[in-house]
């Protein structure tokens, strides 16, 4: 995309090279990061997907995916447990597409990221392909503290820009 300075702000390339105001955005693609930690001393790939809808997340040990989950969040009227005296809830479900259903954990790790998605104001259902060869609780808590330094609050915005994935130190 060519980017021209102009007198009263920046114009972007339109539909058909046309100009077209940077308040007002054409069709956008996905948003990626991707970047590498050590977790519990196993080096580990994460690569995070922002697709508008729904964020990709892929944390791997092993350069692949042995499992892919899928986790969403929906709100709920009341708590069906009545545990927050009427106060709305939030239901999360969480499904293995493949790989094995076996490793609980897995479940474990997609339950508490789609609640970190939630918790930063989104509704977005979550994709987890993950692979690992080490888990312990400090791993767990190490992959979620990596991943909470890189997803950026969703802020007031037009409802088909709901960008979650910022750079670490943004």
């Amino acid at each position: 995309m060519a980017l021209a300075a102009v007198p009263g702000g920046i114009l972007a390339d339109g539909p058909g090279g046309m100009p077209m105001p940077m308040g007002r955005r054409g069709p956008q693609g996905p948003k990626s990061i991707q970047f590498a930690a050590s977790i519990a001393g196993v080096d580990t790939d994460f690569v995070i997907t922002d697709f508008g809808t729904q964020v990709f997340i892929v944390i791997t040990q092993a350069k692949k995916i042995g499992s892919m989950i899928e986790a969403t969040v929906s709100e709920t009227r009341e708590d069906p447990l009545d545990l927050d005296e009427g106060r709305d809830g939030r239901l999360y479900e969480v499904k293995v597409l493949f790989g094995d259903r076996r490793l609980e954990h897995y479940r474990t790790y997609a339950r508490a990221l789609v609640e970190l998605v939630a918790s930063k104001g989104s509704r977005k259902s979550m994709l987890l392909g993950i692979a690992l060869k080490e888990h312990s609780v400090e791993g767990f808590r190490q992959v979620l503290a990596e991943v909470r330094a890189r997803i950026g609050p969703v802020t007031e915005r037009p409802p088909d820009d709901d960008d979650m994935v910022l750079p670490r130190g943004s």
